[in-house]
């Protein structure tokens, strides 16, 4: 008996798992360690849910650590209890509170922070147990020097492991923290990967051309499904990308051109350009376009601004919008200058408790027509938002093809119903023009690729790369 078909004979669940993602289940739930690697919008959650039913059924493993960003413990704890039988934990609070919790429970919920924090008392209650470990959004643990990485790698030992991500690369490193995870025999180590893999190296000695590219995929594929929501949503409703590019004031430019020529005269002044700075760069000048009053001292507004009054007027009333946004600043901003559409927000500065009830207000509630999400707190896991609103906006961008697709997946997923329509605003000859070009090519082997100086001022004057 397949695994799907023996764990309707135990459970009752609340819905009936689509064909691909029953073909997913009844591969991987059979695997010790497995990759769910089904896109943004599949249903990974739930199919992982039912490989953890089957393996507890069967006996495999008696209990499931989930690990995942914290504003998705409240999702994973309302799906669990629709599930007649199952119990489950959602691990959180002080320190105090957590002392008093159940570990008992089949499934404990748990954010990564929390996870490493209580790794020496999680360790020494679990040691005698078969468990799964769940990490949901894996992309989490693809930085193998991280203190993440290293301690999901050592409480799996001789436990289930399992990996849910709907984007598994940004870059083809990426995947070597993957496979020695779920396939650790492949490759002996970073170094032997390289030596297959990496062709060039670029100007801060980043990998910057690949070769064996097949084996590579192939390698990533063991003990994994890939699923990608074209080959099987084919409901789903289309998505119209539209650039929205804007002119600052011309105070506001000017400003621009002033930190930035400022920026750059210390930065050619020194013996080498890193990494380090480059990203410190480009953090720094990313958040002008929308901040002019905090950069400014008050004396500039951003036109942004009016951009979404007119983004608003132009979806009608009662409609909403999704605003994305990378820095904390502007989100702030977000929230003062958009209080008259009901706005709500998801980022560092908001509590998960907080942000979840944000996610209901939204869903819930007429007169809350927008919500702010960070890239790295709302662009992952968020569910619910396309059952209202099918219009986006990107205020400022990430810095990869893969966060942007998970971020515009927030929205276009299962369960939307209408096109989708995805705004992406870029302030004119700005750095942003040149992100806005390297997320189009949604190309895993592409690389941030900067040979010197001259490189880098037409990318923070918005020269485009094909220029």
């Amino acid at each position: 008996m397949l695994p799907y078909d023996y764990l309707k004979t135990q459970y009752e669940l609340p819905v009936e798992l689509y064909p691909f993602q029953q073909s997913a289940m009844n591969e991987l739930a059979l695997l010790e360690r497995a990759g769910y690697y089904l896109d943004v919008g599949t249903g990974k959650t739930f199919t992982s849910i039912a490989s953890c039913l089957y393996k507890l059924s069967t006996g495999e493993i008696r209990q499931v650590i989930c690990l995942m960003p914290p504003v998705l413990i409240t999702n994973w704890s309302r799906n669990l209890a629709k599930i007649k039988g199952v119990t489950h934990t959602a691990y959180r609070g002080t320190p105090a509170a957590r002392r008093n919790l159940d570990l008992s429970t089949q499934f404990i919920l748990m954010s990564y922070q929390i996870f490493k924090k209580d790794w020496d008392k999680l360790h020494e209650v679990f040691i005698n147990s078969t468990i799964a470990l769940l990490c949901d959004e894996a992309t989490a643990i693809k930085n193998i020097g991280s203190d993440t990485h290293k301690k999901v790698r050592d409480f799996a030992v001789g436990n289930n492991l399992m990996l849910l991500t709907g984007t598994p690369l940004s870059s083809p490193m990426d995947a070597y923290a993957y496979v020695k995870l779920i396939s650790p025999g492949v490759y002996r180590n970073q170094l032997q990967f390289e030596r297959i893999h990496v062709a060039k190296y670029d100007f801060f000695n980043k990998p910057k051309e690949w070769t064996n590219i097949e084996l590579l995929r192939e390698n990533l594929a063991l003990n994994s499904v890939r699923v990608l929501k074209e080959d099987v949503l084919k409901d789903l409703p289309p998505i119209t990308y539209t650039e929205l590019f804007y002119d600052m004031e011309p105070k506001h430019y000017k400003l621009y051109q002033e930190l930035a020529s400022n920026q750059l005269k210390v930065l050619e002044d020194g013996s080498k350009i890193d990494l380090t700075q480059v990203s410190a760069l480009f953090n720094a000048l990313q958040q002008i376009p929308a901040n002019a009053e905090h950069f400014s001292g008050g004396t500039i507004d951003s036109t942004i601004f009016e951009l979404i009054d007119e983004i608003m007027e132009e979806i009608g009333e009662g409609g909403k919008l999704v605003d994305f946004s990378k820095y904390v600043m502007t989100n702030r901003r977000l929230l003062e200058r958009s209080a008259k559409y009901g706005v709500v927000a998801l980022f560092s500065d908001i509590s998960a408790k907080k942000q979840q009830e944000a996610i209901d207000a939204f869903v819930e509630d007429p007169a809350c027509r927008m919500i702010v999400l960070q890239h790295q707190s709302g662009g992952f896991g968020v569910d619910g938002l396309q059952t209202v609103c099918k219009d986006v906006l990107f205020i400022e961008l990430p810095h990869t093809a893969a966060a942007f697709t998970q971020a515009v997946a927030r929205v276009h997923r299962s369960g939307q119903k209408e096109n989708v329509n995805c705004r992406v605003a870029i302030a004119e000859k700005t750095l942003q023009n040149y992100i806005w070009e390297t997320v189009q090519e949604k190309d895993a082997l592409t690389n941030l690729c900067i040979r010197g100086p001259a490189d880098l001022r037409d990318i923070v004057f918005g020269v485009s790369k094909s220029h």
